[in-house]
């Protein structure tokens, strides 16, 4: 191992094995195992050999990620961004002037700070690739190691900012799955929710979402329900089980299968609850529905008689909607439990019962603060953040309509236009309705022929809409074929007449198909947008005419056909639900289409509504229908979802070292603090061990440096290398500052045996104690593991002649010399001894 001789204020760079140079402060031995060249290879091949892509990606590690890319492989039309900390990116300019402004060789690839970040995704026209879903921010090894604990806070920036950018274009083009839910879940859209509107005027509602502040408010909800009308997001409907309190109407509108994941222990409540969802909301939670339901927006996603009127329901978020209805119901005040859109003071994100609580708090989270109803300050994410703006908007509106939106907690993030009123002090006056019985006025159970009416009009207009789509294809063939003959490609003769025809299929797709043609344009968005070209400026040639113009029908064709399958598969889905209204049923038939469209659940809809048990069936089907019994119980009582998982790593400790590491450079006590009562009652075992080095920052910030060490001096039974180093830096430290040198020396000679940056600290340690002899040998035991740091080769130089070692110090300075001639002040200072 060697160091480079120039210094920065993250000290030397050093050199591995494998010829790597890295500032060990910011990789510190992440790359010496393996190599930095086969680890980045490993990391990021595959993504800079994509088409098209914008790479965005956090920390160069040590610019070494800047000298791989500059020879791989990189697709065509992708762009590499690489933002780094100022100090970082500073140093790696200084060294590797090469990559940086009017000396790059490679325009695709940019290193930058975050400061140049917004002017570049400018100049870089982000949106195009977003446009293509080619947009990806990920962390080199620095940043994820985060021993720069300010690459845990770049990432958050980068990560708020991009997601921005993403939500703003893609509500602007919609959602494929969207149009797909909707389509399957035409079968269970059967009733308008607008039958709702005005229905509660002058009530008071509760919205039950799913924040910290819920477990403190269900009390009073539950004393208080004859006086309020609950509203429930799906998702907490769990917690409400364990309390067995069911909710007057469930909301929901996530088409995801996380969705349903985390929302399924809802449909135990159909006996009560009404369920309002989205028209495209997840269709395992609206077809395995037995009870009552309403749906919200349009049944099919074209010009239809059967798009009824409905309510109008503003996002982006389940509460939004939720909200949006409440004030169309007409209440006059509605009061928001569980609304906090920030954490806990112990770093929970959600209620009681939910899989965030049961992963953990997230602590590692670097996040942003904002002010509660308390007075105090919270941490939130960069989505609550949003959701505080559009929540505040949404308020205003309802207020000038004269509802009043009121939040009890005093822990919840405070929201404009919302009012903080304690429990206590919330006026209550019984509307003379009771919320359940009048719903079930409003909203009676389907009739059989009400459903049978209603699935025969819908199977017809997907037969409409079944013969458009295929016309459109049809022509998007006919005008493939016309474009492979324009510049005579593909064995065909050049014929311009062929341009002619093309157009005339343009035209009749833009007026005799317009509504289906752009229905096709709308849900195959992305293919389309894929014809944008990265580079406008480039004259377009006849291949580049003709390739554009055959993906461009070709993008035509393929959603299209794409169209005519979900709308075939959702006309067999309707078949099927009529065969469901039939006397005599072949339940076999049945349970097939329920096992495609994975709702085993469906058996127990189907006997429900027509008031039976299994052991009323014959044998045959009674068997079906237990088996598909079992399956939907396995379905409900599997708790290790995708969902629980991924909430487990969002609750992963590994990352709270390097957040007490910035509180702790920022002198931050109060976040340290927050931090530490966190780790307190964290169920991790491991915990224990962040706690002690959270608990030592405080200390040591506040004056206990005795206790600081103890603290610190626990971390070196815990396994963890990375808290072993971060424990005797703190103790190399603090016993300096006490000059208890014996105890210094100890943790240095430890730090010198993790890495060899610490061996100049050690040296100095032995110096100022008087051990010349072992200075020297450790001085000289970095010089030969790093024998180009000329710094420390003159300093030790001087520090022989100070010890009348004058062979010693002409022997360094004559090295130093003979790597650098022209170094001046090794030549003054081999100078002063030959003219003393």
């Amino acid at each position: 191992m060697t160091i480079s001789s120039q210094a920065t204020p993250l000290g030397c760079f050093l050199q591995n094995d494998f010829g790597d140079a890295y500032l060990y402060e910011v990789n510190h031995n992440s790359l010496n195992r393996t190599g930095a060249r086969e680890l980045h290879r490993q990391r990021f091949a595959k993504l800079i050999a994509a088409e098209n892509n914008l790479l965005i990606i956090v920390g160069s590690d040590s610019g070494t990620l800047l000298s791989y890319l500059s020879s791989a492989e990189i697709g065509n039309g992708t762009r590499i961004v690489v933002v780094e900390l100022a100090a970082v990116h500073e140093a790696i300019r200084m060294r590797l002037p090469q990559f940086f402004g009017p000396e790059a060789g490679d325009d695709r690839v940019l290193c930058i700070t975050h400061e140049q970040f917004s002017p570049v995704l400018e100049k870089l026209e982000a949106r195009k690739y977003v446009y293509l879903g080619n947009i990806t921010l990920v962390q080199s090894l620095a940043a994820e190691d985060a021993f720069l604990p300010e690459y845990q806070q770049l990432h958050y920036q980068l990560q708020t900012e991009l997601q921005q950018l993403s939500w703003n274009v893609h509500a602007s083009l919609g959602s494929e799955t969207f149009l797909e839910k909707q389509l399957e879940n035409v079968g269970e859209n059967i009733r308008s929710a607008d039958v709702l509107r005005n229905s509660f005027s002058g009530a008071t509602a509760v919205l039950l979402a799913g924040g910290p502040s819920l477990d403190e408010i269900l009390p009073w909800v539950r004393q208080n329900r004859p006086r309020l009308v609950t509203i429930a997001v799906s998702r907490i409907c769990r917690r409400l089980r364990q309390l067995d309190l069911e909710p007057d109407l469930i909301f929901s509108i996530d088409p995801n299968q996380v969705s349903f994941d985390i929302s399924k222990d809802m449909l135990s409540f159909w006996r009560s609850s009404l369920f309002v969802h989205a028209y495209h909301v997840v269709p395992q939670l609206a077809a395995q529905w037995r009870g009552r339901n309403l749906y919200l927006g349009d049944r099919f996603p074209w010009k239809s008689d059967l798009n009824e009127k409905n309510i109008p329901y503003p996002g982006p978020t389940v509460s939004n909607v939720a909200l949006g209805v409440a004030v169309e119901m007409g209440f006059s005040q509605i009061i928001l439990a569980g609304v906090d859109l920030c954490f806990s003071p112990d770093g929970f994100t959600h209620a009681r019962g939910s899989n965030e609580s049961k992963a953990g708090p997230q602590l590692g989270k670097i996040c942003s603060r904002v002010e509660t109803y308390g007075g105090d300050y919270a941490e939130s994410s960069s989505d609550f953040v949003t959701a505080i703006d559009i929540l505040g908007t949404q308020a205003e509106k309802a207020r000038k309509k004269g509802v009043q939106f009121i939040n009890p907690a005093p822990g919840a993030a405070k929201v404009p236009h919302v009012d903080h009123i304690p429990l206590s002090s919330i006026p209550l006056v019984h509307c003379g309705i009771e919320a359940r019985e009048h719903l079930r006025r409003l909203v009676p159970e389907t009739t059989r022929e009400e459903r049978k009416a209603y699935y025969t009009r819908a199977v017809q207009e997907l037969t409409r809409a079944h013969g458009q789509l295929l016309n459109i294809k049809k022509l998007a063939v006919k005008a493939l074929q016309y474009n492979a003959g324009l510049f005579g490609r593909n064995g065909k003769k050049r014929d311009f007449s062929y341009k002619k025809r093309m157009d005339k299929i343009e035209r009749r797709l833009n007026t005799r198909y317009a509504d289906f043609a752009k229905l096709v344009k709308g849900y195959g968005i992305r293919h389309f947008l894929r014809l944008t070209r990265i580079d406008e400026t480039a004259d377009w040639d006849e291949r580049e005419i003709e390739t554009t113009a055959e993906r461009y029908y070709t993008a035509y064709r393929k959603s299209a056909a794409s169209l005519i399958t979900l709308v075939q598969n959702s006309k067999k889905r309707l078949i099927s639900r009529l065969a469901e209204e039939e006397e005599d049923v072949d339940i076999a038939a049945l349970a097939g289409q329920w096992r495609h469209d994975s709702q085993p659940g469906r058996a127990l809809v189907w006997l429900t509504r027509k008031s039976l048990t299994v052991d009323d069936l014959p044998r045959p089907a009674a068997d079906e229908l237990n088996i598909l019994e079992r399956e939907f119980q396995a379905i409900l009582n599997d708790s290790e979802t995708d969902h629980m998982k991924r909430s487990r790593q969002f609750a992963d400790l590994a990352a709270v070292k390097g957040k007490a590491r910035m509180f702790f450079r920022q002198k931050n006590i109060e976040a340290l603090q927050r931090l530490v009562h966190s780790l307190e009652n964290h169920p991790d075992n491991d915990a224990k061990d962040y706690l002690a080095l959270a608990k030592g920052y405080l200390l040591e910030i506040g004056g206990d440096p005795a206790g600081a060490l103890e603290c610190y001096q626990q971390l070196f039974d815990s396994g963890n290398e990375t808290l072993v180093e971060d424990g005797l830096r703190r103790v190399a430290s603090l016993t300096i500052d006490a000059h208890d040198y014996p105890n210094a020396l100890l943790a240095l000679e430890s730090l010198s045996a993790i890495s060899p940056s610490y061996l100049l600290q050690y040296g100095e340690m032995l110096k100022l104690t008087g051990a010349h002899q072992q200075a020297l040998n450790v001085f000289l035991n970095y010089l030969e593991k790093v024998p180009s740091d000329l710094v420390a080769m003159i300093n030790l130089g001087r520090y022989y002649r100070r010890l009348h070692i004058e062979e010693g110090a002409q022997a360094m300075f004559s090295h130093v010399l003979a790597q650098d001639p022209d170094n001046s002040l090794a030549k003054k200072l081999l100078c002063e001894k030959a003219t003393a």
